[in-house]
C-alpha cells in the first residue's frame, strides 16, 4: 500500500513527459510549415500561415496544459469552506464532532475535489476553431486568385469554404461563450464522502479562492429505535387502531423489512456569504436481505408481497398513502403478517410503538 503513491507519481511524470514531447512536436511542425517559403499571393500565404499557426498552436498548448496538470498537485478548497461542517454548513473544527449534526472528525480537504475552471481549455478550443475560419477564407478566394475560372471547380470550392466557415464560426462563438461562462463560474467544487451510516454530497464553484456558491446535502441513517411503551394500558392502540404498524413490525422481526430513521440536512452558501440550512427527519422502509426469502412458505409469500410495493425503499408516509389507495394489497399484507405470527414471529411492543409513532409524525413539507 505504501508504494501506491510513488507508482502513481511515476505514471504521472511519464504521462507528462509524453505530453511535453507531443507539444514540442506540434510546435515544431507548426513553426516549420508556417516559416517555409510559400509561392503564392501574400494574402493567401498569411491565411495559410494563420490556419497552421493557430491549429498546431492550440494542439501544442493543449498537450502542454495536460502535462502541467498531470504533475501539478490538486487545487486546495477555499479555507472558508474547510472551516464549515460539510454535512450541515455549521462553522466547526474539522477535528471535533459538529455541534449541529454530530458529523465525526474528517479530512475535509480530501473530501472536496477542486476542478479547474478550464478557461485556458476553452481559449485553446476557440483558437482551434478560429483556424477553420482562416482555412475557409483561403479555400474561398484561393482558386480565384490563382486564376481558376472553371465554374464547377469554383462552386465546389465555394461549398467547401462555406462549410469550413460555418464550422469555424460556430466553434468560435461557442468557444467564446464557454470561455466567458467558465470565467464567471470559476473552479468547480465537488464533495463526495461516506462512512458507515453517513453520506455527504455537495457541488459549487469558487473564484479567486473564495466560495461563489455551494449546496450541500448529508444523510444519517439509523435503525428505527424501539420506543418506550405507551403509558395507557392499551399501548399505542389507546388513540389509534394502527394495524399497519403491527404488520410492519412483524415484517421487520421476520427479517424481511428494514425500518430506518433517516435525518437529512440540506444547506446552501449564496454569493452574499449567507448560509441557509434545513433538516428533515423521516422513517424509511426498505427490503432486507433476501436470504430469508428462500425459506419458502409464509416467508417467501410475504417477501414477494413486500417487493411488489417497496422495491427500492419508500418513506413510511408514502407507504401508508400507497396502501390506502390499494385496499386489496393492504388486506394481503395483513394476511401475511397474521401468517408470520402463527409461524412464531413475535414483534416487541416497543418496535410497534416506534413504527406507530413514525406513521403519526407530521409529514415534512416538500
Amino acid at each position: 500500500m505504501s508504494e501506491a503513491p510513488s507508482v502513481r507519481s511515476r505514471e504521472s511524470w511519464l504521462g507528462a513527459a509524453v505530453l511535453v514531447l507531443g507539444a514540442v512536436f506540434f510546435a515544431a511542425l507548426g513553426i516549420g510549415v508556417a516559416s517555409a517559403p510559400m509561392h503564392m499571393h501574400p494574402a493567401l500565404g498569411w491565411l495559410l500561415k494563420g490556419f497552421i499557426g493557430m491549429l498546431f498552436g492550440s494542439l501544442a498548448g493543449g498537450a502542454l496544459l495536460g502535462a502541467v496538470r498531470a504533475v501539478r498537485p490538486a487545487g486546495r478548497p477555499p479555507a472558508a469552506l474547510l472551516a464549515r461542517c460539510l454535512g450541515c454548513g455549521e462553522p466547526s473544527a474539522a477535528d471535533a464532532p459538529c455541534p449541529v449534526c454530530a458529523m465525526p472528525p474528517m479530512d475535509r480537504a480530501r473530501a472536496i475535489t477542486v476542478a479547474p475552471a478550464g478557461v485556458i481549455d476553452a481559449a485553446l478550443l476557440t483558437l482551434g476553431a478560429a483556424s477553420m475560419l482562416c482555412l475557409g477564407v483561403f479555400v474561398a478566394v484561393g482558386p480565384w486568385i490563382d486564376g481558376e475560372r472553371r465554374v464547377w471547380v469554383l462552386c465546389a470550392m465555394g461549398a467547401l469554404a462555406v462549410l469550413l466557415l460555418l464550422v469555424g464560426a460556430a466553434g468560435v462563438a461557442g468557444g467564446a461563450l464557454d470561455l466567458v461562462g467558465r470565467w464567471r463560474r470559476g473552479a468547480a467544487l465537488v464533495t463526495r464522502w461516506s462512512a458507515h451510516d453517513r453520506w455527504i454530497s455537495g457541488d459549487g464553484h469558487a473564484r479567486g479562492g473564495r466560495v461563489a456558491h455551494f449546496t450541500g446535502r448529508s444523510e444519517r441513517r439509523d435503525p428505527l429505535a424501539p420506543s418506550h411503551p405507551h403509558p395507557h394500558p392499551q399501548g399505542y392502540r389507546a388513540l389509534h387502531d394502527d394495524t399497519l404498524a403491527e404488520a410492519l413490525a412483524i415484517f421487520q422481526a421476520a427479517g424481511l423489512l428494514t425500518l430506518e430513521a433517516v435525518h437529512t440536512w440540506r444547506w446552501s452558501w449564496g454569493e452574499d456569504g449567507a448560509v441557509t440550512r434545513t433538516d428533515v427527519r423521516e422513517a424509511w422502509a426498505g427490503l432486507a436481505d433476501v436470504t430469508r426469502w428462500r425459506e419458502g412458505g409464509c416467508y417467501e409469500a410475504a417477501a414477494n408481497a413486500l417487493y411488489r410495493v417497496i422495491e427500492d425503499g419508500v418513506t413510511v408516509w408514502g407507504l401508508r398513502d400507497d396502501l390506502r389507495e390499494r385496499p386489496d394489497v393492504r388486506a394481503q399484507w395483513d394476511g401475511h403478517a397474521a401468517a408470520l405470527r402463527e409461524a412464531g414471529v413475535v414483534s416487541a411492543p416497543g418496535s410497534v410503538e416506534a413504527v406507530a409513532a413514525a406513521l403519526r409524525a407530521p409529514r415534512p413539507a416538500d
